[in-house]
C-alpha cells in the first residue's frame, strides 16, 4: 500500500516533474548542524547531521519529522535511530519519517520495514513519502 503525501510543517511546495512551480510566498528556514541528536531539541526547523551515517534519517525538521532521502524502493528503518529520533523531537505525538523519492518512485511507495525491536506504543510513528522532481 503506497505511503501518503506527507504535508510538512513548513511552507515547502514540491512541483511534479515538469509542471510549473506555482507563486510561493516563502519565509528563510533556520538550518542548523548537529553532532548529537538530542541537539535538535530546542531548534525549530531543519538540523542536518553533521555525521554521514546517521542512523534512520537524513534530517530532522523540528517539531515532528525526520526526513530519508532516497532512490530506493526499500529503505529499512533502524529501531535505534527511530528510537532516538523520536526522543528528540519537540512534538512526539505526531512523529513521522518522510522519505523523499524521485517521480518514477513516488506513486506506489511502500511503507517501510522497521529492522529490530520496536515498542510501537512507546515509540509511535508514521510514515509519508513526497515526491522530489529529480533525475535519477
Amino acid at each position: 500500500m503506497p505511503l501518503p503525501q506527507q504535508p510538512l510543517s513548513v511552507d515547502v511546495a514540491i512541483a511534479a516533474a515538469g509542471a510549473a512551480m506555482p507563486d510561493l510566498v516563502t519565509e528563510p528556514i533556520n538550518i542548523i548542524a548537529y553532532k548529537r541528536m538530542s541537539e535538535t531539541k530546542t531548534h525549530r526547523g531543519l538540523c542536518v547531521p553533521l555525521a554521514k551515517n546517521e542512523a534512520t534519517v537524513d534530517a530532522v525538521l523540528q517539531p515532528e519529522t525526520g526526513l530519508q532521502v532516497t532512490r530506493s524502493k526499500r529503505h529499512g528503518l533502524k529501531a535505534s535511530g527511530i528510537r532516538n529520533l523520536i526522543d528528540d523531537l519537540e512534538d512526539k505525538a505526531s512523529a513521522n519519517i518522510t522519505f523523499c523519492v524521485p517521480p518514477q518512485l513516488f506513486d506506489d511507495y511502500p511503507k517501510q520495514a522497521v529492522d529490530g525491536a520496536l515498542d510501537s506504543r512507546k515509540y509511535p510513528f508514521k510514515q509519508f513519502a513526497i515526491l522530489i522532481p529529480i533525475n535519477v
